[in-house]
């Protein structure tokens, strides 16, 4: 029950561009003992973030990545082909990124996006993150890669 605050005082900056609830809500202890650990859920008429803002904001990244999956076709893995479907549906209909579906389809790619003004990005997850480094010219860190590769 302690993971959040302990979180929050360890940590220098977060990135929110989307103003995401899912990403912020915390665990609740219920009456009965049980820890609660329900996220909200967005759908049309029902938004919980900015994440429509924030796609209009960052249109040209989002169309940039598009792009580039188009240009990998069937090598790339089937999250990143997820992200291809998730923009052109946004494009077509803005709507649809108010369903939690929509995001969480898109989940590293707006991660990676709403970092663009670090330094490089650092993710344990080489397969969808080398080619997000790669497509916005940035330097991937993965703290395990060594790990995984000696043991």
């Amino acid at each position: 029950m302690g993971a959040y605050g302990w979180w929050d005082s360890s940590t220098t900056y977060q990135y929110h561009g989307t103003e995401c609830k899912r990403a912020t809500e915390e665990p609740k202890r219920l009456p009965n003992e049980k820890i609660d650990v329900s996220i909200p859920q967005c759908h049309r008429g029902k938004i919980c973030c900015g994440f429509q803002i924030f796609f209009g904001e960052n249109r040209q990244e989002f169309t940039k990545l598009k792009q580039e999956i188009d240009k990998f076709g069937q090598t790339v893995s089937d999250e990143i082909k997820a992200w291809r479907d998730a923009i052109e549906e946004a494009e077509k209909d803005p709507l649809s990124l108010q369903d939690s579906k929509t995001c969480t389809k898109l989940s590293d790619a707006i991660i990676a996006i709403d970092g663009l003004d670090i330094e490089c990005f650092a993710a344990n997850n080489d397969k969808e993150w080398m080619f997000l480094a790669k497509v916005f010219g940035k330097e991937l860190l993965n703290p395990v890669r060594n790990v995984k590769e000696t043991s």
